[in-house]
């Protein structure tokens, strides 16, 4: 039985329009160029590979549409180490401390990343990096806003990473407190906000 039919609906396909129809960031391609050149640069991956050619700093400018060029370059380089880094994340799986260690230095590269760091590598560089773009672009409490997301998120990759080894079956509140976190929906928001010029708190 088809859907319409379930619906009561005589028509076999059904058009759905958007309320905001979509419309492309005006630099998304270019955009997509530089961050992928500065991904490449900071070894985070190949210029032939998958995640090179796969638009993902494209699609996130896409997704702002209305945003400033640099604070939308700034967050796309961002997102690009971040889906790789996430990647990279699975790759620690075997061994919780090692990936516990790496999740708490990247904090600190992304909260203070003058402090030295223990180790240096692409991933810590990277993010580094990615802090000296957002503090080309943005004011000191954007800056603060997009600290704060990047570490919930953190803490929800920590959660994950806790929960996979614990003998113990987690809770319903526990997976979604996780997923919600490990989402990175408060770096989403604030910068989709920040890019756009709106000014949202934590709480709206």
């Amino acid at each position: 039985m088809k859907m319409t039919e379930v619906l009561g609906l005589a028509v076999d396909e059904i058009s759905i329009w958007p309320v905001v129809p979509f419309r492309p960031h005006p630099d998304g391609d270019a955009i997509d160029k530089e961050a992928v050149a500065w991904a490449v640069r900071h070894d985070l991956c190949a210029p032939d590979s998958t995640n090179a050619r796969s638009r993902i700093a494209g699609t996130l400018a896409d997704c702002m549409p209305f945003g400033s060029r640099d604070k939308v370059l700034a967050y796309a380089c961002y997102g690009m180490w971040a889906i790789l880094w996430d990647d990279y994340l699975d790759t620690l799986a075997a061994d919780p401390v090692e990936a516990g260690l790496h999740i708490a230095e990247v904090l600190w590269a992304a909260d203070r990343p003058v402090v030295a760091a223990v180790r240096d590598d692409r991933w810590l560089n990277g993010v580094r990096e990615v802090r000296r773009l957002w503090e080309g672009c943005m004011d000191q409490a954007d800056m603060e806003r997009l600290v704060a997301g990047h570490t919930e998120w953190f803490a929800g990759q920590l959660s994950k990473a806790m929960l996979m080894r614990r003998p113990a079956r987690p809770t319903v509140e526990e997976v979604l407190r996780m997923r919600i976190a490990k989402s990175g929906l408060g770096s989403v928001v604030t910068i989709t906000t920040v890019a756009g010029g709106y000014r949202l708190t934590a709480e709206e």
